[in-house]
């Protein structure tokens, strides 16, 4: 039996508008798994995610339960 593959342009795109540090840190695990496996990969911080993004340690100011 032979299997053929056809690779496709796929993209992977996550949203992110959670402040729940768990819920971005699984997301940030799914980008990177995604981008390992060879699919094009973005990921859009909106909202209250954005918190992690600042400078000096923001990622202390989202909720953690």
């Amino acid at each position: 039996m032979q299997v053929f593959m056809k690779e496709l342009n796929q993209r992977f795109t996550i949203i992110l508008f959670s402040h729940n540090f768990l819920k971005i840190h699984y997301a940030l695990n799914i980008a990177l798994t995604a981008k390992s496996s060879g699919k094009k990969t973005t990921v859009f911080f909106a909202g209250y995610s954005c918190q992690i993004l600042v400078k000096n340690k923001g990622w202390k100011y989202l909720d953690k339960t």
